[in-house]
């Protein structure tokens, strides 16, 4: 009986222990449950707050506008008066009898015109314009612009007072009248200003930057380098992250535009075409600024190009868009201005080797081929460019592109991985969510230590201070607080074996990629040179040079691979500066084209019962002809006429071989009068995978055709240029 209570007593006591456990169990998980409700409530309340402010600014903005609509009537009427003011000039002229001033006019504009029509005949529609004949022009039109402005004033202090009075009432009295030739002045006024300096603006998926020359000292193009709470080494950057004032931030918006996979696009709080605008909005303080304290008295609408990049294969439309954004940010003051314009990142790195990379290796030589390799932040991007010309120097279009999204995101990924395992999905979750400022700066130093990681540091050890991050260490959980607390909050990050597998994952797709460039050129190529943020990793020149010094005689880094691009956006700036007026507008422009051939391509399918016997290969494929477009059909150069298929289990690369014949119904590559135009390989990872489908298509241009072959599920892209026969 007494064993019997004394056992009752201690299962009792044993009960009451494990519910006192479990009850100071949730005691802490209330408080963490409460820790986690206070920041929801503050971060609730500074919502509030914003959207408070958010209304002010509407209302302040509302106003602005006004303001502005005001200015712009006010502008316009000024211009006005002052076309008619010269008409006066003029009038005056002709009673004072003053005709050598007409012959000198005449011929400082015969002369303009004259150098102009020089520097446009020597480039076709294959070329850029010449980077190497617009200094002189800047300067004639500069003192031209001079003498006529200072003979107008002139004049206008020595007409009467009666002659302005009826003239001003005219003005006024048939405003309505001027109102539609008004705006053909505006505009044309807006265009014959005078360009005194050149911003070309670098806006890149992860890091943007941009650069400044002024017209008459084009040797002179300087990044900027003062951008406020920036890291040393991203001194000539800055993230392309937007914050809005600590509520929420967002990046990667600029993968809306142009085809990549939806699958890469992060979710937005703002629709992407405002996150775009209001990132244009944050940079342009920064640009106006620069400008406006390097070159006093020069106004920013009037006087400043501004060239921005684009990567290869943006649509019109997606360029319309990138338009309507920078107008809106107020970094133009007219949506149709001739001051915004455009180059491709690929084009405008290979025009900064042109004029400071080939002398230096001896290759300025018509017809030479290079190729660029820009590894980015979030893409790694190959093209391939020809010398067309060396006096003056002329670079043709870019004719094999290649384009992938790896490199630096790839290991951004896999470091979030390892901080997951490390310190829990809670700490890292409410991080990103209440401090992404404090979290970006964490996956950043990572990815600065593995740009600058060397193969031959075998006693390589990297370790994190969590110490380092005080929010951090409030939002983990008690469980790994307890843990990190032992270490000292410090987590072993990698070691020297760790770090080189990564680097090396991602350094063998790009050499890969290298290797498939080579082969789709039509020509040898004659240097390669690395630019972009990852192209600074010595450990990556290093293999590259190893892998293709035997194909290739000049393999080379430029002094700062950062600000290639946005250089390269001044280069081609400075080479229109003096011709803008000249410039075609191709937005809604699309050429067509009757072809005189059928076009397809050479596909292996399954053998079936219906197809000739003697055609079976022995793995029980048939290789067919798959027409793509027929003879006859009338094409316009914005066509694609494309054909999906699935790789198969385990398939890593693909040839297309692109056929012409001028037969309509072909089924075979060996049929007569059947030819082979040309070939483009693509390369296939992630052969585990079984979802992977593959886009092939061509593009008919007026002198060439573009063959391309993108991958839908990971956005690679591979593209390569043909000619017609």
């Amino acid at each position: 009986m007494a064993s019997g209570i004394a056992g009752t007593i201690l299962k009792l006591k044993t009960d009451f222990k494990k519910a006192k456990d479990e009850c100071a169990n949730l005691v802490e998980e209330n408080k963490n449950l409460k820790q986690e409700i206070q920041v929801l409530k503050e971060k609730l309340q500074e919502k509030d707050k914003q959207i408070e402010k958010l209304q002010e600014r509407d209302e302040e903005f509302e106003k602005l506008q006004q303001h502005v609509q005001n200015l712009e009537k006010q502008r316009n009427e000024e211009l006005l008066q002052l076309q008619e003011l010269e008409m006066i000039s003029q009038d005056f002229q002709n009673e004072l009898g003053l005709s050598e001033l007409d012959e000198t006019k005449e011929n400082d504009i015969k002369v303009e015109e004259n150098n102009e029509q020089q520097n446009y005949d020597s480039n076709d529609s294959t070329t850029f314009p010449s980077v190497d004949q617009n200094k002189e022009n800047n300067k004639q039109k500069s003192s031209k612009k001079s003498f006529l402005y200072n003979n107008r004033d002139n004049f206008s202090e020595s007409m009467n007072n009666e002659q302005k009075s009826s003239k001003e009432s005219f003005i006024y009295n048939n405003s309505d009248g001027f109102s539609e030739s008004l705006k053909e002045n505006t505009e044309k006024f807006e265009l014959n200003s005078n360009i005194q300096a050149v911003v070309g603006l670098d806006f890149g998926t992860t890091y943007s930057g941009f650069a400044c020359c002024h017209v008459s000292n084009e040797e002179y193009i300087y990044s900027y380098d003062s951008w406020s709470n920036n890291r040393d080494y991203l001194k000539m950057q800055v993230p392309t992250v937007l914050d809005y004032n600590y509520d929420y931030y967002i990046e990667f918006f600029k993968l809306y535009l142009g085809d990549s996979p939806d699958n890469l696009k992060p979710k937005l709080p703002v629709e992407y075409k405002k996150a775009i605008t209001d990132f244009f909005r944050k940079i342009s303080e920064d640009i106006k600024k620069e400008v406006q304290n390097h070159w006093l008295g020069i106004d920013f609408f009037e006087n400043v190009l501004l060239v921005l990049t684009v990567p290869m294969g943006f649509s019109e439309k997606d360029k319309d868009i990138m338009r309507e954004c920078v107008y809106d940010a107020n970094l133009i003051r007219n949506k149709c201005s001739k001051k915004l314009q455009f180059i491709t990142e690929s084009e405008a790195a290979a025009l900064y080797c042109m004029k400071n990379e080939l002398e230096e290796h001896d290759l300025l030589t018509t017809r030479n081929s290079f190729m660029i390799v820009d590894n980015g932040g979030c893409t790694v991007d190959l093209s391939t460019c020809k010398l067309v010309g060396n006096n003056p120097l002329q670079l043709g279009k870019v004719t094999e592109y290649i384009r992938d999204f790896c490199v630096s995101t790839f290991i951004n990924e896999e470091f979030i991985k390892f901080l997951r395992e490390k310190l829990g999905n809670r700490g890292i979750d409410l991080l990103m969510e209440v401090k992404y400022d404090e979290f970006q700066g964490l996956v950043n130093s990572f990815c600065h230590r593995i740009i600058y990681f060397s193969d031959d540091n075998i006693e390589y050890h990297d370790v994190l201070n969590v110490n380092d991050y005080p929010y951090l260490k409030q939002y983990v959980s008690k469980e790994i607080r307890k843990i990190m607390e032992e270490n000292d909050w410090v987590i072993n990050v990698v070691e020297y074996n760790d770090i080189k597998k990564l680097v090396d994952l991602m350094i063998d797709r790009i050499i890969r990629l290298i290797h498939i460039q080579i082969s789709n050129s039509q020509e040898t190529c004659s240097g390669i040179f690395l630019v972009g943020g990852f192209s600074e990793n010595e450990y990556l020149q290093e293999r590259i040079k190893q892998e293709f010094h035997h194909k290739v005689n000049t393999i080379s880094v430029p002094y700062n691979p950062t600000t290639v691009i946005a250089h390269g956006a001044v280069i081609y700036g400075l080479s229109i500066s003096s011709n803008l007026d000249k410039l075609e507008d191709n937005t809604n422009s699309s050429s067509s084209r009757v072809l005189d051939y059928t076009y397809g391509i050479q596909f292996n399918s399954d053998w079936k019962n219906t197809d000739p016997p003697n055609r079976k290969t022995s793995d029980g494929k048939i290789s067919k002809f798959i027409s793509l477009v027929k003879r006859g059909t009338e094409v316009t150069s914005d066509q694609v006429f494309s054909f999906n298929f699935k790789p198969e289990s385990g398939q890593a690369h693909i040839k297309f071989e692109v056929y012409y014949t001028n037969e309509d119904s072909a089924m075979y590559i060996d049929e007569p009068g059947m030819k082979l135009l040309g070939v483009l390989n693509a390369d296939l990872p992630d052969t585990h995978l079984d979802n992977r489908s593959i886009d092939f298509g061509l593009i008919f241009g007026q002198n060439e055709i573009t063959a391309f072959a993108r991958n839908e599920l990971n956005g690679q892209k591979f593209v390569t240029t043909f000619y017609y026969q």
